[in-house]
């Protein structure tokens, strides 16, 4: 994890500036393949999805890139669709995840989906529903430090996080009281119950595996 606290404001203000300008050039790239699909008159049979793998914390916790810790800044992703049978303009605040891609698809191509662990997002991106599922699950693993692998689920109201390995540590957020997540309720005696009651459903749904993640191919 990067710590801002030995960093310079100056330099803070640079990394907000790139990463800015990262963005506006993947905005300018997108529109100029927009504008080759307009030009070509498949926009209207093109199905366009933006979405990427994480978010920046940006200096947000007191850290820059990414890491370890699921806060909403890397967790909550953009992902916009458009495509023959979608209403443009429309929003949803309903909780989604890149695993619901496959099933969307294949309900978008009439095909049939193979099995997994994602919903059918169809119904959202077609005005038929207003959310599909009430929960999410994050899993971390990590490279060099086992202690910080972690798990967590998210639900419209809590966001639970546990490390396995350091049993000691873990994280829990009033995501209506505090969406942007601060005050970490993890160790008050009344949220004992709800901590107990998260970590049961966590555990019953994605079991720990901290040995599961892949080798490492490369170093930088």
């Amino acid at each position: 994890m990067l710590r801002t606290d030995s960093i310079s404001d100056d330099t803070i203000s640079k990394v907000i500036a790139h990463t800015y300008g990262s963005i506006r050039m993947i905005d300018d790239a997108i529109g100029r393949i927009l504008d080759a699909l307009g030009a070509t008159d498949a926009l209207e049979d093109t199905y366009i999805v933006f979405t990427s793998d994480h978010g920046e914390l940006l200096g947000d916790h007191g850290l820059l890139r990414k890491g370890p810790p699921p806060y909403r800044q890397l967790l909550q992703v953009p992902l916009l669709i458009s495509g023959p049978g979608i209403a443009g303009g429309s929003r949803t605040q309903a909780m989604t995840s890149h695993l619901d891609f496959v099933s969307t698809f294949a309900t978008l191509f009439d095909a049939e989906a193979p099995a997994s662990d994602g919903l059918d997002l169809s119904g959202l991106l077609r005005g038929q529903q207003s959310w599909v599922r009430d929960r999410l699950f994050a899993e971390y693993h990590p490279r060099a430090d086992a202690r910080v692998y972690n798990q967590t689920i998210i639900t419209d109201r809590w966001r639970f996080t546990c490390y396995p390995n350091e049993p000691a540590w873990g994280e829990l957020f009033d995501l209506e009281a505090d969406p942007w997540e601060h005050c970490n309720l993890i160790s008050e005696s009344h949220m004992q119950n709800t901590v107990a009651r998260l970590g049961d459903e966590l555990h019953a749904s994605m079991p720990p595996l901290p040995d599961a993640g892949g080798a490492v191919l490369g170093a930088y």
